[in-house]
């Protein structure tokens, strides 16, 4: 089994899309899914808050960290980012890891066979 530089950006690559495409994009329609996963890994520290406007027709909303002095620190890309570079490194083990699995039952079969 050869495994090359090009294989291993194809792997990052695809990982990468399938994880934000296929799973945090979904993940990321559902507000009060993606902040429960995602607020208490980077708001360690303090509380978070979230501000939600509407200006007619669209509505949006603002995370925030809110450290114990009162700051606030703006994470509503962290929050829609978190979720894809979870899923992405999830499905990038597993996209590594799959044909050393295929090749050891290959390799099992073959040896039973006497082949």
């Amino acid at each position: 089994m050869k495994f090359g530089i090009d294989s291993f950006i194809g792997r990052v690559l695809l990982s990468l899309f399938i994880g934000f495409v296929v799973f945090a994009l979904p993940i990321s329609l559902i507000p009060a899914a993606t902040r429960a996963v995602t607020l208490p890994l980077i708001c360690k520290d303090g509380t978070y808050k979230v501000d939600s406007y509407s200006n007619g027709d669209n509505d949006f909303s603002i995370d925030y960290c809110v450290n114990p002095a009162g700051e606030k620190q703006d994470i509503t890309g962290l929050v829609l980012l978190v979720p894809g570079l979870i899923s992405s490194t999830l499905i990038f083990i597993v996209l590594f890891i799959w044909p050393a699995i295929i090749s050891s039952i290959v390799g099992r079969l073959r040896s039973l066979s006497g082949t």
